[in-house]
């Protein structure tokens, strides 16, 4: 059923193979099948001509075939529009909560406050929440996971679990987090679940303070001549920061008009 058979024989004809909806329970499909009605997916229809129909009775393919003038199936009918109704349902209900964490959802720069609490999101977990918001076929959202972040289990124990990116350094480029409010993180983790949470609070130096520094989009001081200070929870491994760093400028390929940078986005 659903066989493509436009190689068969010209497409335009006087009847249809028919398949039920594929998300119907197997009790329901049989009935669409008893009942010899259409479909309300067309995707699933195939117009094929006099040839190609007595092709597939000859050889017996197992394929229904209905007269084009046949009514759609009342049992998929009723289904497709529950499935229209759930989905718009589903939009809208999500379309709600990406108002609550627009900044999130749209990667919005964010200017930093001194002593401000922030919060370090996966970008890999933001591209799922992406998705999720955008199309109702992904039905869970999965919890937050930050792990990619921190340094991996596996290493020794004094550093486990740290964070191994300094969010102070605004020079890196392509970053596999953003920066969230203490609000938004707390919505999104009030829904999704997950972490762990990374705080960060950032030290600004008030005398040298004449502008803005803005983070996420395009990182960026503009004005601010002075140094930047993180407090972290949990702490930021140096020694990790520092190999991750030097793993990158290993990567590099070098060409005699130029260095193209290649990084691991999530190493």
């Amino acid at each position: 059923m659903g066989k493509d058979l436009s190689t068969i024989s010209d497409v335009r004809g006087e009847s249809i193979v028919c398949s039920p909806s594929p998300t119907l329970d197997e009790k329901t499909k049989q009935k669409c099948l008893e009942n010899k009605g259409l479909c309300t997916n067309k995707s699933l229809r195939r117009l094929i001509s006099a040839e190609a129909k007595k092709f597939i009775e000859d050889r017996n393919l197992g394929f229904v075939m209905y007269p084009s003038t046949a009514e759609c199936c009342p049992f998929c009918s009723r289904h497709a529009e529950f499935e229209a109704e759930n989905a718009k349902q589903i939009r809208a209900s999500r379309a709600d909560f990406r108002k609550k964490v627009k900044a999130v959802f749209e990667g919005n720069s964010i200017k930093l406050k001194n002593e401000q609490k922030y919060f370090l999101i996966s970008t890999e977990w933001v591209d799922h929440f992406k998705d999720w918001v955008q199309i109702p076929e992904i039905q869970e959202l999965r919890p937050i996971d930050n792990s990619p972040l921190l340094v991996p289990k596996d290493a020794e124990e004094s550093e486990r679990g740290k964070l191994q990116y300094d969010p102070s350094d605004l020079s890196q480029i392509d970053l596999p987090y953003i920066w969230a409010s203490e609000e938004d993180w707390k919505t999104l983790q009030h829904r999704a679940g997950g972490g762990p949470a990374i705080m960060v609070s950032p030290i600004l130096d008030q005398q040298s303070w004449c502008g803005d520094i803005l983070v996420n989009r395009a990182p960026k001081m503009n004005g601010y001549t002075g140094a930047i200070v993180c407090i972290t929870e949990p702490q930021t491994s140096e020694r990790y920061v520092k190999m991750r760093k030097e793993n990158e400028r290993t990567q590099r390929l070098t060409f005699h008009n130029g260095t193209l940078n290649i990084v691991k986005r999530h190493g």
